[in-house]
């Protein structure tokens, strides 16, 4: 998860003068892939395990967080609203910024 979605799609987008697409739609597919496992994963309320902010939350953070600096991981990310909500919450925390 982490491979595909920072490096093969953030960080190649951010920081090569001329991306390898190849890579950014391999590192897509498997974001997308990532993306329906956490949405179904996810538990009720509004952190991933549920009523509580745990380690998992923590974890995934900084990973979407370095994803959605790119405009194909925003877009990719709005197909998933569980996710993209959760994420938008702890976004907002003090500590994460």
């Amino acid at each position: 998860a982490y491979r595909g979605m920072v490096w093969h799609v953030a960080v190649e987008r951010l920081e090569k003068t001329t991306p390898d697409e190849a890579l950014i739609a391999n590192g897509l597919l498997q974001a997308a892939t990532v993306l329906r496992a956490l949405t179904s994963l996810k538990a009720a309320g509004p952190w991933l395990l549920g009523e509580q902010l745990t380690l998992a939350d923590l974890h995934a953070a900084p990973i979407i967080g370095y994803f959605v600096k790119v405009a194909d991981g925003q877009n990719l990310l709005a197909e998933f609203p569980d996710i993209r909500d959760w994420f938008a919450r702890i976004a907002l925390r003090e500590s994460f910024a």
